[in-house]
């Protein structure tokens, strides 16, 4: 594939005799490659331009010169055609059953899905299509649709064969299942992975939109289509402002022509979760067409997604329509989703790896990277995350406070009955004090009756305010009546 795609590039810059001079010397080493040659320049001199900008609205692209061939029983080596899938600024994609082997039992037979390139397009999408199979080449990831096959069919058409994913395109799948946030958040968080593993090859996607998102019957979630993807390793600068692209997904980088970088994915993977999160992509994303791409696209500003209009979608995604959907949004999903959007691809997460991990920190209750929080948040989300803990904790500080509430209880009616003790035993001493015969006169001897009758009544008057001590020393006085 790789001489043939080098001789073809080669051929396409030379004049019409330098041309066939250069045929016919391939032709004495090679007689079929020369062949494939002469189809495919036949097919390239037929075409139309590289459709530089939408991939997608095919229906504004004149193609008068050439159709799409029906394929329905068009066959070569192993591969038999079964319908078509769809069509592209690049190709159309076919269902096909690959033979395996010598039998033809349905035991032998795999489904595939290949891409046949436009005849009416020009060397350089042929380069771009080499390029998609290269890239696919060196990916071999679950959540990827893995590289079967490439080759050039019979006709000169190159063609990519790759794994068939049966399943739905993700904004559909996730519709038709009614999916809640929590499973929506999780099939974002696998495509990051799959994106994160390709940009670790050095490849970017660049085309990241629901149409190449596909949930299998497994619930898994598949990357399609790298056909459009840039090798961050490649050799010499790309002519950017000829970079295919899709308006309505495309980053602010791609509208104008900036370099693309990892951050180009990221910004597609924050409008895929935009819209998951709110049924539909930014307002100023709807109805985007190529022509009026850079100029909405450089001054644009993303909406916070818990602000959206909710019920405009309410009929084909009823999950959103919920009362406490906004609410769920609001706060670090809100933050989350415009990190990933942001303008300036430095201000994005820094890779697909990182915005993942935030999903996961956010269904997890942590702390999320999108903003720096305060003390009191990160303390409020450690008790939102360790409820029982927390609880378990509590209780015991609580039984721990409590039991020492009683002690503390405990030692002040201890402390205060020894008070009231030594103010009991201070003034009894006080009283008999008086009538100690060294110091006393002769006159004012009292009998013991006496002194305990006085030291009643003074008790009364001195300790009226503190009725306790008051009970004890008439308490005490009263037992040395009796005795």
């Amino acid at each position: 594939m790789q001489p043939l795609l080098e001789l073809f590039d080669e051929l396409c810059e030379c004049t019409p005799d330098r041309r066939e001079a250069r045929l016919c010397e391939i032709a004495e080493n090679d007689a079929e490659l020369a062949l494939r040659l002469r189809a495919m320049l036949k097919a390239d001199a037929t075409g139309t331009e590289l459709i530089p900008h939408d991939i997608d609205a095919q229906a504004s692209v004149a193609v008068d010169a050439w159709r799409a061939p029906d394929r329905s029983k068009y066959a070569f080596g192993a591969y038999r055609m079964v319908r078509e899938l769809g069509a592209g600024g690049m190709g159309t994609v076919w269902l096909a059953q690959r033979r395996l082997g010598a039998t033809e039992s349905g035991a032998g037979v795999q489904q595939v899905a290949i891409k046949f390139m436009h005849r009416s397009n020009n060397a350089q999408l042929l380069k771009q299509f080499e390029r998609e199979r290269d890239a696919l080449a060196r990916l071999e990831h679950p959540n990827i649709a893995r590289l079967i096959d490439a080759g050039v069919a019979p006709n000169g058409e190159p063609y990519i064969a790759c794994e068939f994913v049966d399943g739905t395109p993700l904004v559909e799948f996730v519709r038709t299942h009614k999916l809640d946030l929590a499973a929506r958040l999780q099939l974002i968080e696998a495509l990051c992975a799959a994106v994160d593993y390709a940009h670790r090859r050095l490849l970017v996607h660049r085309d990241i939109k629901p149409s190449n998102v596909m949930v299998d019957h497994a619930g898994q979630v598949r990357l399609l289509d790298f056909g459009i993807a840039k090798a961050l390793d490649a050799g010499g600068a790309e002519q950017t402002q000829s970079n295919p692209l899709s308006p309505a997904y495309a980053a602010p980088e791609q509208a104008l022509g900036q370099p693309i970088s990892t951050a180009t994915d990221v910004f597609g993977l924050g409008l895929l979760l935009f819209e998951l999160l709110t049924g539909q992509l930014p307002a100023q994303r709807r109805a985007l067409t190529a022509n009026d791409m850079a100029h909405k696209i450089g001054s644009e500003t993303i909406e916070v997604p818990s602000y959206c209009n909710l019920a405009e979608i309410a009929a084909i995604d009823p999950v959103l329509a919920a009362r406490d959907w906004p609410k769920r949004l609001r706060g670090d999903l809100d933050l989350i989703v415009l990190k990933a959007l942001k303008r300036e691809p430095e201000r994005r997460y820094p890779s697909a790896l990182a915005l993942a991990e935030d999903l996961r920190r956010f269904r997890s209750g942590q702390t999320i990277a999108a903003r720096p929080d305060s003390t009191w948040c990160r303390w409020q989300k450690l008790i939102a995350r360790n409820r029982v803990l927390v609880a378990s904790v509590s209780v015991m500080l609580m039984a721990l406070l409590a039991g020492f509430g009683v002690a503390l209880w405990q030692a002040d009616i201890a402390r205060r009955q020894a008070a009231r003790a030594e103010s009991v035993k201070d003034f009894v001493l006080a009283l008999f004090k008086e009538q100690n015969p060294l110091t006393r006169d002769k006159a004012r001897a009292a009998t013991a009756g006496e002194l305990i009758e006085r030291g009643i009544t003074t008790a009364q008057h001195q300790f009226a305010d503190d009725t306790a001590t008051q009970a004890d020393i008439v308490g005490e006085l009263a037992e040395l009546q009796l005795g």
